[in-house]
């Protein structure tokens, strides 16, 4: 079995806090132009992946069309590769054979994609026709580069109302979105949200993407007040970390906390070695729960 990627993960939990407006936010149209219908999910068949699903595929209906609905493969990779069009045209097909819109029905969904580059950039490949030949061959597929997405223009849109506030979870990698002056930002505009969960949510979120961007130490040192603990990003991971193997969850668990607890506490190697003597699932979950309260390694361990 495939070991949990914490960007992939988290990228998914932080897509389906607001799945309507942040799909719609991915491509660019506004959310009243189609209607949230609900997720699928589909085994991929084939030996070499075998053990994977597309579990992000979103069924949505066009308020301007009259045909069958679009269900929308939501693809997340760390870092752009060229490969990815060549599956997206497998994921199309097995999407079309294998979703239907409702229990009872034989239409099929037409099926388009969305690939969000964290790090890095693909570009679309044009269209080709062949206008004599009464051939074309076009793509469906959208392409998000988060390192082209003005970090500044997105603090302001969600600001402003026109975007959803989940997608500030990407900000260390969007473009200057490790500015002091963009992370003075976030803070402002998180600290004023009223939910406690929501605010643990994002503070948790860009936790994790700040590491992708290699930027963590600067983010856990400006949200040292943060709570990220009480938030359901955590919750998701660590209960959906029970459904992997026993070596698999000890493992995803310890790493998860290892990096909560460096960004916290600071970056301590024999303490980070403590942790990976762990074996007992419960204790790491109990860890985990406690690591934002923790003044220092030794409290937090139990060792003074």
């Amino acid at each position: 079995m495939a070991q949990a990627n914490p960007y992939d993960s988290a990228s998914k939990s932080l897509i389906r806090l607001q799945p309507h407006p942040t799909i719609a936010w991915l491509l660019g149209v506004s959310p009243d132009s189609f209607i949230f219908h609900k997720w699928e999910n589909i085994e991929l068949l084939g030996d070499e992946e075998s053990d994977r699903k597309l579990d992000l595929i979103a069924i949505i209906v066009r308020k301007d069309y009259l045909g069958p609905p679009l269900g929308l493969d939501i693809e997340i990779q760390i870092d752009a590769e060229s490969r990815m069009f060549i599956r997206l045209a497998r994921y199309a097909n097995m999407i079309e054979e294998q979703i239907r819109p409702s229990a009872d029905s034989h239409d099929f969904c037409e099926a388009n994609n969305i690939v969000i580059n964290l790090r890095g950039r693909n570009h679309p490949r044009p269209p080709q026709t062949w206008d004599e030949a009464n051939l074309s061959r076009g793509h469906n597929f959208k392409i998000v580069n988060l390192c082209d997405t003005p970090a500044d223009k997105t603090l302001q849109d969600v600001t402003d109302g026109k975007a959803p506030a989940n997608i500030l979870g990407w900000i260390p990698l969007m473009q200057d979105g490790n500015e002091p002056s963009i992370i003075e930002r976030w803070i402002e505009f998180v600290s004023a949200l009223l939910d406690e969960r929501r605010r643990s949510n994002l503070a948790a979120l860009v936790l994790v993407f700040a590491e992708a961007a290699d930027q963590n130490e600067t983010w856990a040192k400006a949200l040292k007040g943060f709570n990220t603990m009480k938030s359901a990003i955590y919750e998701e991971w660590t209960s959906g970390a029970v459904r992997e193997d026993r070596e698999e969850n000890l493992g995803y668990l310890r790493n998860v906390l290892k990096r909560v607890a460096a960004q916290r506490l600071g970056n301590s190697p024999t303490h980070l070695e403590m942790i990976d003597s762990i074996d007992d699932r419960n204790r790491l979950v109990e860890l985990l729960t406690s690591v934002s309260i923790a003044n220092s390694w030794n409290e937090f361990l139990g060792l003074s």
